[in-house]
């Protein structure tokens, strides 16, 4: 016989509601059934009393003891479904003299999740939540606290993830639009983790709040309450509002008005690159795919560009020291220093490596970075580095920004490297995992290898930006001397456009001395490059035309087409010289510097 049987059968009137039961309470006057009956997870029977009788006063009444309501289980198996109600997993939880074991099972009792990650499985209880906004729900780190708090009639869900972890933003949509209150267990461990869920609901819940125990024990959760038989709403009901940092204290607090920040601040911002790309109390944010974009690469051809002061895919950069996070070993890394030119640096620009940060806390090397003389700080990539573990969590996300923005917010200039997931995705949508990274950021640098058949040393630049001078999207190009800028994605695609005409007109001149109608530049060009538009050939022969470099006869009629054919005048091309020389900077940015040139091989016919 259980605990829970030996209860009922010294009670009258029970019923069974859900997965307890209900009474007359013993120790009062009670017409109406007012005891709810439960097993706790623990093997207890609990039990309260909705007319406010104390738990002693009713295992009085019906003659037990403590002792008799008391069963453990040692062994217990947690359903976990999704808010359909269907189990996608099974948690086992064994508890021995030498601690708690724990499993995963998937449904068919088959032990391992089959690859599933335990942020992306859903809240333990959250299938049982009645309809939002409804009561406030609490929120515990694992399910034996839950359980605990629904089996006294307390909505509550928990974690799955252990505290080391974080659900997922879809796993927390289950709150969404609900009055949360977050129970930590009683160690750091577990107020870092609950704080965590507590930024990933930001904004999902309705309203989120801490509820404090000031007399929990060492490692106590909400299950350790309701066995020591007090009432979980005394907790509940007194939770504060939740902040990112719990304050010890309620220092006064410095409100500016805007007259104050004016006569504080300047309204210019200090570059390092730009106008546009990287300054001083803003952190940037470099986009791409994994081995694929070069986002190394183009990071260090820019900070040796800032190392010597010197322009950088034509702005102005201003002169500063750097230190350099990364992830990547001794060994690969002075490679790729090699290659850009800065394997005989001194002190102007340290490294630290991923495996020499020796467990340090994220928090400490952010702060470790904080050096008199070094105004750049980058971090490459940011997600290895910070120790991400689950990467579609926004609290853990959030966790790992926060000290980047303390460290811009002291006057550097922090730049950070990250994966593009491998869906890809608009510009602030495609770093890899939650994008609450790409909000905590001022400017995003997305690097794309351009569409079509284009050289492979070509990157176009798609950006975000809260700063009005970052151009929208530009195309870049590596070459000996590092990277140079082409133009606006536009611009070059008309350049492009206009060295294929000149080298098609000029190949057929040499040979036929005649021209070539539009429509049979537009048919060579589709043969030579697909992306080559008609869009394009048509602006460029305009261009060409108003130029005086290229001579159009005909009246443009069925049967009098226009024909094109190179100029004779003054501005005549060469057919005997195989290269041209054209610029691709048509449309130049204020703050630049002069227009680049590109220098085109023609074909030889």
């Amino acid at each position: 016989m259980t605990a829970v049987d030996t209860l009922l059968g010294k009670l009258d009137h029970v019923r069974k509601v859900g997965d307890g039961f209900v009474a007359r309470c013993p120790a009062h006057e009670d017409r109406m059934p007012s005891l709810s009956i439960h097993t706790g997870t623990d093997g207890r029977a609990l039990l309260r009393c909705h007319a406010g009788c104390e738990w002693s006063a009713v295992v009085s009444a019906v003659g037990l003891q403590p002792s008799d309501l008391f069963e453990p289980d040692p062994h217990i198996v947690y359903r976990i479904k999704n808010v359909a109600g269907k189990v996608v997993a099974l948690h086992e939880r064994t508890d021995t003299p030498d601690g708690k074991h724990v499993a995963w099972q998937r449904p068919d009792g088959t032990y391992g999740l089959n690859g599933t990650a335990t942020a992306d499985l859903p809240l333990y209880g959250a299938h049982a939540l009645p309809p939002a906004p409804g009561p406030a729900v609490v929120v515990t780190e694992g399910e034996k606290a839950a359980a605990a708090l629904i089996s006294v009639g307390v909505p509550a869900v928990g974690t799955v993830t252990g505290a080391a972890g974080t659900p997922s933003d879809a796993s927390l949509e289950a709150l969404r639009g609900r009055h949360v209150v977050l129970w930590a267990d009683g160690d750091a461990v577990g107020r870092e983790h609950m704080q965590r869920v507590g930024l990933g609901l930001a904004t999902v819940a309705a309203s989120v709040r801490w509820a404090t125990w000031p007399d929990a024990p060492e490692h106590g959760d909400a299950a350790d309450l309701v066995a020591a038989r007090l009432d979980p709403l005394d907790v509940i009901d007194a939770a504060d509002p939740f902040v990112t940092e719990r304050p010890a204290t309620s220092p006064g607090l410095p409100f500016y008005t805007p007259l104050d920040l004016a006569a504080m601040t300047t309204p210019t911002t200090d570059w390092i690159v730009g106008p546009g790309l990287l300054a001083l109390g803003a952190i940037t944010e470099i986009d791409g795919k994994i081995k694929a974009a070069g986002k190394t690469t183009f990071t260090l051809h820019m900070l040796r560009a800032v190392l010597d002061g010197a322009d950088f895919l034509g702005y102005l950069t201003r002169k500063a020291r750097v230190l350099y996070v990364t992830e990547q070993s001794r060994h690969t890394f002075v490679d790729t220093l090699r290659i850009c030119g800065l394997d005989q640096r001194g002190n102007e620009f340290r490294i630290l490596f991923r495996e020499d940060m020796n467990g340090t806390p994220w928090p400490s090397v952010v702060a470790a970075c904080r050096q008199d003389g070094y105004d750049v700080v980058v971090f490459d990539t940011i997600g290895k580095l910070a120790g991400i573990k689950e990467e579609n969590a926004a609290g853990e996300w959030a966790v790992a920004m926060s000290p980047l923005q303390d460290l811009a917010a002291s006057g550097r200039a922090v730049l950070i490297d990250r994966h593009d997931r491998k869906g890809g995705g608009d510009v602030g949508d495609s770093g890899r995992g939650s994008s609450q990274a790409s909000g905590d950021v001022d400017i995003i640098l997305a690097l794309r290898r351009p569409e079509g058949n284009q050289p492979g040393t070509r990157r176009v630049i798609e950006t975000l930006s809260r700063y009005r001078e970052t151009p929208e999207k530009i195309v870049v190009e590596l070459t000996a001397d590092g990277y140079v800028y082409l133009g606006t994605q536009e611009g070059v695609a008309i350049a492009d456009a206009r060295s294929f005409l000149i080298a098609a007109l000029g190949a057929e001149f040499r040979m036929n001395q005649s021209g070539l109608t539009r429509a049979a530049l537009e048919t060579l060009g589709d043969g030579a490059d697909p992306k080559v538009a008609a869009r394009n050939i048509r602006d460029a022969l305009a261009s060409l035309e108003a130029a005086g470099e290229v001579a159009k006869t005909g009246r443009g009629v069925r049967g009098d087409p226009y024909i094109y054919s190179p100029s004779t005048g003054d501005t005549t091309v060469s057919c005997e010289t195989q290269t041209y020389t054209h610029e691709t900077n048509t449309d130049p940015i204020p703050g630049r510097l002069p227009i680049l040139k590109l220098t085109t091989d023609w074909p030889t016919p």
